[in-house]
């Protein structure tokens, strides 16, 4: 008899974790996960005041630290990227982001990512267990963490 094995998200064990109960530095903010959509996390970064929005990853070791600061838990996490047509754009919805990190595999409703086909649609990116995937900027519907930078 055969078997088949899938490669899922690293941080799928995690997922009903709730032991997570933020960060408050003086680089990150992430405060414990909440239902909320991609634009209300962005006003929520901006009332912290000058200097502060939804994070651009920018390479593999920004996303390894901020990955590592979630320490519970298996959750979304917005980010201040957008994506339309598989490219990845910054705050600005200008800058290509060239480094990203797209989970290929998502269960639980999801589909791989980034959708395809492509589509002149702007999505907004999150992230879980380090891996990305897009979501209309309004979706609220699932338990999201913010992730701030300064």
């Amino acid at each position: 008899m055969g078997y088949i094995c899938e490669r899922h998200n690293p941080c799928e064990w995690r997922r009903g974790d709730k032991s997570f109960t933020g960060y408050d530095g003086t680089d990150y903010k992430i405060p414990v996960a909440e239902l909320i959509s991609a634009n209300d996390a962005k006003t929520a970064c901006q009332a912290h005041g000058p200097g502060w929005d939804l994070a651009v990853i920018e390479d593999a070791a920004e996303l390894e630290a901020i990955n590592n600061l979630v320490t519970g838990g298996c959750f979304p996490i917005w980010t201040g990227m957008k994506e339309i047509k598989g490219k990845i754009y910054g705050l600005d919805e200008k800058k290509v982001i060239k480094f990203s990190n797209w989970d290929q595999h998502l269960g639980h409703g999801f589909n791989t990512q980034p959708n395809t086909p492509y589509d002149d649609v702007w999505d907004c990116v999150r992230m879980r267990g380090g891996m990305y995937n897009d979501a209309d900027c309004d979706d609220n519907t699932g338990r999201v963490l913010v992730a701030f930078r300064l």
